[in-house]
């Protein structure tokens, strides 16, 4: 393989799978907060601040006042090979912030007791950020997301987010000893959207919510451009990743005034995803240069399940939440069996990782601030035909998240 093809190679690999194993992609795309996440991301039902917007758009409507919120987290990943041979170990490991999330909301009161909620939000919703000894990235796939939710009557919500898709990635690495750096930017269009059953306002109520949320399927876009240094190759294309239909459901039970149980169901229909990259003829010409693989390595979707519990302490100054969670982590992974002679790959199982959550903060009648440590890891396995490179892949992250949100 000549040494563009190589680099054009090496930056899909790092743009979809990450420069190392530390940064693969999660593609469980999901919403934001502090206070979701400490529920391990069972929210769909529970679906009651701004955050709603990018979880369940139908949940804005149950907000009573204006608020303003923010999100940051600390990411810190960690990657272990353990190879049958010791001598073939490696480790490697990140860390980075990222501004997860902003928004503003703010509800209109129609008549007959209607009422609409309008919202805007920047979400970071793909990360890929990595650093290692072969190379760094950082950056990721932002979305300006305005949405709205309309509070239909005592029990049904509906709601819509439009994603505008934007945000580029910057890195640099290292093709057959050649140093290189590359950029890619993203865009693409997708609309989100959301039911909320609150039937506590039945005539006969029940401290229930039942949410449902689809995310539409689109193509994300990424234009993709690469410089070898010092100069002598230069090439540029586009990748066209299929992101498939979304689809979640979630319910809360609310048990007694204080306690909160959470429970969630999504779907996320990568199967049969493609990744599709088309370059410019190189300079050493030969035409058009098009790579595609399956995004899905074993061809299964991301079937993830995510249960949460929240406590609400009162105290004289104020409430303290305590929270906690549990979920499934299916990633697009595979165990791998590889053949060097004749450069086969035969997928197995797909790879599925766990994932737990801690969280707490403080509410007032003005402000709110909500903290979670969250912790998730997964492995699989290299079967290369050769003993003592056979090995088991680990990587684990861990992120603390921080929201606050201004109530006006």
């Amino acid at each position: 393989m000549s040494l563009w093809k190589s680099v054009c190679c090496g930056v899909l690999v790092t743009v979809f799978f990450g420069s190392s194993a530390t940064a693969a992609i999660n593609w469980n795309i999901t919403g934001a907060g502090a206070r979701a996440e400490g529920m391990a991301g069972a929210f769909i039902g529970v679906a009651d601040d701004a955050t709603s917007v990018v979880w369940n758009p139908a949940g804005l409507a149950t907000l009573e006042r204006p608020e303003a919120s923010v999100v940051n987290r600390f990411v810190s990943n960690s990657f272990e090979s353990d190879y049958v041979d010791d001598q073939y170990d490696q480790t490697s490991s990140d860390n980075h912030y990222v501004l997860n999330f902003i928004s503003g909301a703010f509800p209109v009161q129609l008549a007959d007791e209607r009422k609409l909620v309008l919202a805007l939000a920047l979400q970071r919703q793909i990360d890929t950020y990595s650093e290692d000894r072969d190379g760094s990235s950082k950056g990721g796939a932002s979305t300006i997301s305005p949405g709205l939710g309309f509070h239909m009557n005592p029990v049904l919500s509906l709601g819509a987010t439009a994603n505008i898709w934007m945000g580029k990635t910057d890195g640099e690495g290292v093709a057959d000893t050649t140093p290189y750096d590359w950029e890619e930017k993203f865009s693409g269009f997708n609309l989100g959207l959301g039911v909320l059953a609150d039937l506590q306002g039945l005539e006969n109520p029940m401290p229930l919510r039942l949410g449902l949320s689809l995310r539409l399927p689109f193509k994300l876009n990424v234009d993709v451009s690469n410089t070898l240094d010092p100069n002598q190759y230069n090439t540029s294309g586009i990748t066209k990743v299929e992101m498939p239909l979304m689809i979640g459901v979630g319910a809360s039970w609310r048990i007694g005034e204080f306690f909160t149980l959470a429970f969630d169901l999504e779907n996320r229909a990568y199967g049969k995803s493609k990744v599709k990259t088309t370059l410019d003829e190189p300079p050493t010409g030969g035409g058009e240069y098009i790579v595609e693989n399956k995004l899905s390595w074993s061809e299964k979707d991301l079937f993830q399940y995510r249960v949460g519990v929240e406590y609400l302490l009162v105290t004289d100054i104020g409430v303290i939440p305590l929270r906690g969670g549990f979920r499934n982590m299916p990633t697009t992974f595979a165990d791998i069996n590889y053949d060097p002679v004749t450069d086969d790959l035969v997928y197995g199982d797909q790879t599925v990782g766990f994932g737990f959550s801690l969280g707490t903060g403080y509410i007032h009648e003005r402000f709110s601030i909500d903290l979670t440590w969250s912790h998730s890891s997964y492995e699989w396995n290299w079967e290369w035909f050769v003993d003592d490179l056979n090995s088991v892949e680990k990587t684990s992250t861990s992120t603390i998240t921080l929201s606050g949100i201004i109530y006006y």
